[in-house]
């Protein structure tokens, strides 16, 4: 079930997105396991953020390749994956780097601007 023709164009730019995300999540993994002192909960909830857009990225890459639209459920699940991941990671990340940021604000000793 692999798509006839596919538009080569846009599955090198998802192509880029995902090796993109993957070395993005290499690089927050390695800094988190470098130094353990600053890679506390809110860091995890970063790494899962991105984990998530990954997966998304990766659902949304394959329907480039494969042909969802012939069955009607996988291309609805396909696409939820899709969406649901990337705005989920998102908001996992955002929050996580929220409290991160004044965890680091905290551990370098730093105050808020009045």
């Amino acid at each position: 079930m692999l798509v006839q023709s596919p538009d080569w164009f846009r599955l090198f730019l998802e192509a880029v997105q995902v090796i993109a995300m993957v070395v993005l999540l290499v690089v927050l993994v390695r800094a988190g396991r470098r130094y353990p002192e600053i890679a506390t909960t809110s860091w995890q909830w970063v790494v899962v953020g991105f984990t998530m857009m990954l997966f998304a990225s990766l659902v949304d890459f394959t329907d480039e390749v494969f042909n969802y639209k012939a069955a009607y459920m996988p291309n609805l699940f396909a696409t939820f994956i899709s969406e649901a991941g990337m705005i989920g990671g998102l908001i996992l990340a955002a929050m996580g780097f929220s409290t991160w940021f004044e965890f680091m604000a905290r551990f370098l000793g730093l105050r808020p601007k009045e």
